[in-house]
């Protein structure tokens, strides 16, 4: 029943675009600072310089934002997003709300018609919803926080999406060509589908937010989020037999699971400060990360009477057939995985504050050990087992050690030019070193046996890596306006530079286009942000 061209149409609708399934390896630890939000001033100087529009919703630091009644924000990123938030003081009470996110924006809207129309067994039906196309996901992005200060510690849940679903049952698809205007080739009826894709997450921060020895500092906290990502399609349609003159259908076939639970784990020291004499502050930190992946899915076979059967694979099901265009479809493809990786990130920082100029530095050291492991497998040839889904091991074992250095300097300068006008300056340079172990082996079929390692099939090789010159090299320019003590502007300049060599992505030039009115321009203004406090 056309089923490989159904697929390729899925994938169209679903994606819109080129969706490439979650990357575990890229999966951020949470922090202090609520994920994808820093204020213009947090940006522009590579996160030395924060304001109270970031530190009303850490927990670490909400006490050193000044706020002695209430505040509130607003920013508009995009013009697609919004960035808002408030704080309220509460005699030893805090509380502090974040949103920031496209809203409903993103969303997509699947038009339906509903009427009478010619089934599949040509009989007339009436009350069938009717679709151009498969239902499609969007991509709606949302992030949800909240904070709560007492007794010199502070504690925050939040909530991010990116998630959407569909549902339906007993309903008509319309195909179309590639024509234009687009011509309708036939119809597919499904008695049920069932698709989502995007991330539901989780997240709890804790710290205290008071120094434990106020000669030394020392701000311990620690940070949890579960990433449940979803990535799958399965369906059941409706077919025809003309000999019996009766409608059938295939039970619910899973035609791609790429599903994925990623818990991530963060704990920091929070500062001991070495020196702190003379305007000078210098420290040292501690920082301990971990990511792993859960794999869980479901993949169908045909059982003994030809109708299909889910099973499940601590895996996943499915491999585009081109990843740059998934409009191809999907290969029957599985795999058992396995990940994970530790973050140790030592660091020294300090600060220096004069009447009118601040200039704060830091320097940490990155450390990364990942472990990523893949047996590709295959339903076995056995016609008993095969019909039971039974997977065998068939293909290749790969096995994936990297050993990653990271060091990033970060330089930052706030001049206030005059009291109430900052000039926000910042820098960073950072250069990604890898040692990457591979190993693999190939299973098969050996003396008429599946699943066996075929011998003499291991081979090893280690590759070392070096992140290219200039690998990570930032440049920012924002400013802060006070007009008055309770009102804050906030804004980033056109000006900058940001460029990943290893990844060939961002700005690869440091012109500076003083009177220039376009985005390069030093009197561009973007990324606007309005604060009250009292």
């Amino acid at each position: 029943m056309k089923k490989l061209s159904l697929i390729a149409l899925l994938i169209v609708v679903m994606s819109g675009a080129v969706y490439a399934q979650l990357d575990v390896s890229k999966e951020k630890l949470p922090q202090l600072g609520v994920a994808d939000w820093k204020s213009p001033q947090n940006e522009a100087t590579q996160g030395r310089f924060r304001s109270a529009a970031d530190d009303f919703i850490r927990p670490d630091s909400y006490k050193s934002t000044g706020i002695e009644s209430w505040f509130a924000m607003t920013s508009f990123k995009s013009i697609d997003s919004l960035n808002v938030g408030a704080g309220k003081q509460i005699s030893e009470l805090y509380f502090g709300a974040y949103y920031g996110g496209s809203g409903w924006g993103g969303i997509k809207d699947n038009k339906y018609t509903e009427g009478t129309t010619e089934w599949i067994d040509e009989a007339e039906k009436a009350g069938v919803i009717q679709y151009d196309g498969l239902p499609e996901l969007g991509n709606p992005k949302n992030r949800f926080a909240i904070l709560v200060g007492i007794a010199n510690m502070g504690f925050r849940l939040s909530f991010f999406t990116d998630h959407q679903s569909f549902s339906g049952e007993d309903f008509e698809v319309k195909n179309y060509d590639n024509a234009t205007p687009p011509q309708y080739i036939d119809s597919d009826f499904y008695k049920s589908y069932e698709s989502a894709k995007g991330s539901l997450e989780p997240e709890i921060v804790w710290s205290f937010s008071k120094d434990l020895f106020p000669k030394y500092g020392i701000r311990p906290w620690a940070a949890f989020k579960m990433n449940f990502y979803r990535d799958y399609s399965k369906d059941d349609l409706y077919g025809y037999n003309s000999g019996e003159a009766k409608v059938t259908y295939d039970d619910v076939k899973i035609d791609h699971s790429l599903n994925v639970t990623v818990p991530a784990f963060n704990l920091g020291l929070g500062g001991f400060t070495i020196y702190n004499q003379n305007d000078f502050k210098f420290s040292a930190d501690l920082e301990y990360g971990l990511v792993m992946a859960i794999y869980s899915n479901e993949y169908s076979y045909l059982d003994a009477n030809e109708k299909y059967q889910i099973g499940t694979i601590k895996g996943l099901y499915g491999k585009p057939i081109d990843p740059k265009d998934l409009s191809k479809g999907y290969d029957e493809y599985y795999t058992e995985n396995s990940y994970s990786k530790h973050f140790i990130t030592p660091s020294v920082s300090g600060s220096w504050s004069g009447e009118n100029l601040g200039l704060k530095f830091k320097l940490g050291f990155g450390l990364t050990f990942s472990s990523d492991e893949v047996m590709e497998k295959d339903l076995s040839n056995d016609t008993d087992k095969r019909r039971k889904g039974t997977l065998v091991n068939k293909g290749t074992e790969t096995i994936k050690s990297v050993i990653g250095f990271s060091p990033k300097l970060e330089l930052a300068a706030q001049w206030w030019i005059v009291p109430k006008l900052a000039l926000n300056i910042g820098g960073a340079i950072n250069i990604d070193i890898e040692r990457t172990t591979t190993e693999t082996e190939e299973y098969g079929v050996v003396d008429k046996v599946e699943g066996k390692k075929i011998k003499d099939s291991a081979i090893k090789t280690v590759k070392t890596e070096y992140g290219k010159p200039g690998n990570g090299n930032k440049l920012s320019l924002g400013v802060t306006l006070k007009p008055a003590e309770y009102l804050i502007f906030e804004v980033s300049s056109g000006v900058t530079f940001d460029y990943d060599a290893k990844e060939d992505k961002g700005k690869n030039n440091n012109d500076i286009s003083v009177f220039e009115s376009g985005e390069d321009g030093l009197l561009f203004f973007y990324s606007v942000l309005v604060s009250l406090k009292f």
